[in-house]
């Protein structure tokens, strides 16, 4: 360490319009991921704390969906971009379900 020290960067204008992004879905239910794909589109200074979003995503039905949140973090290139994208995401929801009955 130099003796320097770095801010981190907590800042509201970290994302650029149309960023490809991740929030944070809680409800998701396990195996599905709870981190998702979108777009970012703007700061929602009218909803939530100053960190929360307007987040461009496609509903389950397949449909364009603004939503707000506050949990964002920045598109990973190699990160899956759909459900079907992640790796054994259907077998490992088929060993939970059977784990859960037995």
């Amino acid at each position: 360490m130099n003796g320097t020290l770095e801010r981190p960067q907590f800042s509201v204008f970290h994302f650029l319009f149309y960023e490809k992004i991740h929030y944070l879905e809680p409800n998701a239910s396990f195996p599905k991921p709870n981190m998702l794909p979108g777009r970012f589109l703007e700061i929602a200074r009218t909803t939530g704390d100053a960190f929360t979003f307007y987040i461009l995503t496609k509903s389950e039905k397949g449909r364009d969906a603004v939503l707000t949140k506050n949990v964002v973090r920045k598109h990973l290139q190699d990160a899956p971009q759909t459900l079907a994208e992640y790796p054994d995401w259907e077998e490992r929801a088929e060993e939970s379900k059977r784990a859960q009955v037995d």
